[in-house]
């Protein structure tokens, strides 16, 4: 007798259908840990199809599973239509067929709003311990931005030079910092992000 392994999540009706086809299947109740781990890979799974062939029957498998686990977290359906129904309300739907490009801030939102500000404060700690002349800031950042960024974490004196670029070409910068402290490549040591 010829064995197919499947070892994936299957609707309620799957095993009866086979038997009634004159098949025998193995099957296993799966403990609500297991469950979770296999509803969400069969979610993706019905969406891979679904990108495959993007019919109907796809979109209702889908929607199917994602019921599933609405409930196999702990909502009810009614839960999720209600969160969506809300969402729906406060940021719409996709019926314009929107497409974001670019979101460009206004000169004074940072400024206006620095409290929003993503910090590392490990890097800025570290900053404050260094002379001004071993450090520059090389930043594509908006001036006033970055003057205000500045200002409010206190840095202001802890550079020699706020190197403002469009890093287009990162290697002719890195030469120009070199060339400002008269040092080498592997004589810089680079942060990310303040």
């Amino acid at each position: 007798m010829k064995e197919i392994i499947y070892d994936k999540l299957v609707r309620d009706k799957i095993p009866e259908i086979t038997e009634k086809s004159g098949k025998q299947c193995k099957t296993e109740i799966l403990s609500d840990e297991k469950y979770l781990e296999m509803i969400d890979k069969k979610l993706n799974e019905e969406l891979a199809e679904y990108h495959e062939d993007q019919n109907i029957e796809e979109l209702a498998d889908l929607l199917e599973v994602i019921y599933a686990v609405t409930k196999a977290r702990g909502y009810s359906i009614e839960d999720l239509e209600k969160v969506r129904a809300e969402k729906a309300e406060k940021r719409g739907g996709f019926d314009k067929k929107i497409l974001l490009k670019l979101i460009e801030y206004k000169q004074d939102y940072f400024v206006n709003n620095l409290d929003m500000v993503g910090i590392n404060h490990k890097l800025i700690v570290y900053l404050k311990t260094l002379s001004k002349y071993d450090c520059i800031l090389w930043t594509s950042a908006d001036e006033q931005r970055v003057v205000a960024i500045i200002k409010w974490l206190a840095i202001d004196n802890c550079f020699s030079w706020i190197f403002y670029s469009k890093k287009t070409n990162a290697e002719e910068d890195i030469e120009r910092i070199c060339k400002f402290f008269n040092c080498n490549r592997s004589d810089l040591c680079l942060f990310d992000n303040l």
